[in-house]
């Protein structure tokens, strides 16, 4: 198992939301990426019913880093 030693409480966090997300694979390679260029963010994926995708602005905030 390889170690993960740059995610902290500070680790700025950027998801891809969707319904299916099972197919993409982004995030791998994002987060790969950016630790390379020393940025230490992740990319994550986040499994969204489309019933909750309905009103998104109740639900998520978006935020400028």
């Amino acid at each position: 198992m390889d170690e993960v030693s740059f995610i902290d409480g500070k680790t700025p966090l950027f998801g891809i939301v969707g319904d299916p997300i099972v197919q993409v694979k982004s995030p791998e390679i994002a987060t790969y990426e950016m630790q390379k260029r020393g940025l230490p963010a992740i990319l994550i994926l986040l499994r969204m019913r489309k019933l909750i995708l309905k009103k998104p602005c109740q639900r998520f905030c978006v935020c400028k880093i």
